[in-house]
């Protein structure tokens, strides 16, 4: 079954187990603000340079890892390396070997952090940071709505939009968890898509 999605999937799943290593430790070091924030260098590498999925792939891997609880960069990269790897013992130690460097990297920060860095010098780090991360994501979505605009009509693409938008504004934790609002737009779609089915089957 696994194999048979990385044959009609991906453009070109001939990575090695190396370079596929080296890319996530790359990825894992270079990249900070959580899971949202990896994944437009993710793309950029998987998709745009190396080819070795598609932006199909990617949606999914999106979708999925912000419908599940956990952490979604690591998720995300788990999905890619059981994609590309036929191996699942090869594909289980890319991610054990990547995480290690970005586990001491971030234990050496924080403690150098709390120890020699006072914390007003932190909150200026942090505050540099989030509008980067804010772009990326911008930059995602921009790309997304541009790639998605032909195939969504005009009033179900912004009613998603606004409803989502609310739905992050005011629906408290843990009610804010993604897996809800994703059931419920596949439940309105599924009786649009009912309604629509009917209604051609009368005509």
């Amino acid at each position: 079954m696994l194999n048979h999605v990385v044959m009609k999937k991906n453009i070109n799943p001939n990575p090695t187990f190396w370079k596929i290593l080296m890319l996530f430790i790359k990825v894992s070091l270079l990249a900070f603000g959580g899971g949202n924030a990896l994944f437009p260098m993710i793309k950029n590498y998987c998709v745009d340079k190396y080819h070795w999925i598609s932006n199909e792939d990617i949606d999914d891997i999106l979708v999925i890892t912000n419908a599940i609880p956990g952490a979604s960069a690591i998720e995300g990269m788990t999905y890619i390396a059981f994609l590309l790897l036929k191996s699942k013992w090869k594909a289980c130690l890319v991610m054990l070997l990547s995480m290690i460097p970005h586990t001491i990297l971030f234990f050496v920060l924080f403690y150098l952090g709390t120890t020699f860095i006072p914390i007003q010098y932190l909150k200026v780090i942090y505050a540099a940071v989030i509008p980067v991360i804010i772009i990326l994501l911008i930059n995602m979505s921009i790309r997304y709505i541009k790639r998605k605009n032909n195939e969504l009509n005009f009033f179900i693409h912004w009613f998603i939009f606004v409803i989502t938008l609310l739905f992050t504004l005011f629906v408290p934790v843990p009610w804010s968890m993604p897996i809800f609002i994703i059931v419920f737009f596949v439940i309105c779609l599924v009786i649009v898509q009912t309604i629509k089915n009917k209604k051609d089957k009368r005509e």
